[in-house]
């Protein structure tokens, strides 16, 4: 597919560009675990990759300002070290900024007395004071609140 000639291509735009890494997540479910050793497991996660990366280039390849990697990685909730839970809540798939290898694409999370809260749910339970807020917590509302002069 040709590039969108109504499109800037990212040498007109501004010279002083910075780079952003956007990454999303999928999640899906295969039958029979560990996956390296169930062919048609490893075969439906191959089939999902290749729907995934053509989906990111078809919405992005006529953008010049767009880079697209074409990277994936797997990471498998509940496996020990995955760093993926889900909230006690609303069950929001989140990762704990706290804890080794967070995962990218995925909401922040936090261990909350054994329990793990989304970023919404943990910013509702301090709002509502029933646990104490963290050293420098930040909330949505500071959002609307002007920088002072």
């Amino acid at each position: 597919m040709e590039p969108d000639p109504n499109l800037p291509s990212i040498a007109e735009t501004d010279a002083l560009v910075t780079p952003v890494l956007a990454t999303t997540s999928i999640l899906f479910y295969v039958r029979g675990f560990p996956y390296t050793d169930n062919e048609e497991a490893c075969q439906i996660i191959d089939a999902v990759t290749e729907r995934f990366q053509a989906a990111v280039r078809e919405a992005f390849e006529r953008d010049s300002t767009f880079e697209v990697i074409g990277a994936v990685s797997y990471r498998y909730p509940g496996e020990e070290g995955s760093n993926v839970y889900r909230c006690a809540r609303c069950g929001q798939w989140l990762t704990d900024d706290n804890q080794p290898n967070p995962c990218d694409g995925l909401m922040s999370g936090y261990l909350v007395g054994g329990e793990y809260l989304c970023d919404q749910h943990f910013e509702l339970a301090v709002m509502s004071g029933l646990i104490p807020p963290p050293e420098g917590f930040w909330t949505s509302a500071d959002e609307d609140v002007p920088d002072a002069l």
